[in-house]
């Protein structure tokens, strides 16, 4: 069972990288540390049991290729368990065919090439928090408006 989630300021800044190159995930730490609680597992299992065990993610990053567990499983797994978060994918070996099916099976929002210059990967997880604020917004007011019906 998750814990219960913070409230919402709390946790729109955590995010949840899944690589399984340990010095990518390294580096993504140490430049985003400042701007986001930075979360790091290095396969899509350990991923997985990041989110389950963890309060929201409002950005899942996964790359493509991991071996046990490819990117786009994991992505499709992480939205059945956390189907708010906002995903993104950070690959170096990427094809078109891979990134649909990347976009349709995990609520993809911004597909990304390695390298990635760290001021795009920064301004994509900004946009990926927004979107899950945006989207936590409407919610709430969706639920206002019921009550008020």
């Amino acid at each position: 069972m998750r814990k219960k989630d913070k409230t919402q300021k709390e946790s729109l800044r955590r995010v949840l990288f899944v690589d399984d190159e340990e010095h990518l995930l390294e580096s993504v730490e140490r430049a985003l540390r400042n701007r986001f609680e930075v979360h790091t597992a290095l396969s899509g299992q350990k991923g997985l049991d990041t989110i389950r065990n963890s309060e929201t993610f409002p950005v899942i990053v996964a790359d493509l290729r991991m071996p046990h567990m490819g990117g786009i499983e994991f992505l499709e797994r992480a939205i059945q368990i956390s189907p708010k978060s906002v995903t993104i994918v950070l690959t170096g070996h990427a094809d078109r065919a891979n990134a649909v099916e990347a976009v349709e099976k995990g609520k993809v929002l911004h597909f990304l090439s390695k390298p990635c210059p760290m001021d795009a990967l920064t301004k994509a997880v900004d946009a990926g928090v927004r979107l899950f604020d945006l989207e936590i917004e409407i919610e709430e007011i969706r639920e206002f408006l019921r009550s008020v019906a």
